[in-house]
């Protein structure tokens, strides 16, 4: 790396830019991420929001462990595993 002065207002933007994303690249490297998409025909508005309810239910009992939120959770996920069937 050349950290002398540069004179040039582009040389020197692009040594600085060139310093940036070498650092960049080394601590925050670029990943591939795989984005699931839900493309089977069975799969509706209905069904998502079932997961999504039951999803929702589970965080809760995760978080607040009483015998309500079990309660909660067990029949939200039931409901789902009903629709997912029915679908």
């Amino acid at each position: 790396m050349d950290q002398s002065i540069n004179d040039n207002v582009d040389s020197a933007w692009n040594s600085f830019k060139h310093i940036f994303l070498s650092i960049l690249d080394q601590n925050a490297p670029m990943k591939r991420v795989r984005i699931k998409q839900r493309t089977d025909d069975w799969i509706d508005s209905d069904v998502l929001q079932c997961i999504k309810d039951r999803d929702a239910a589970f965080y809760t009992y995760k978080r607040y462990k009483t015998e309500d939120n079990l309660l909660a959770f067990r029949e939200s996920r039931n409901k789902a595993q009903s629709y997912i069937f029915k679908a």
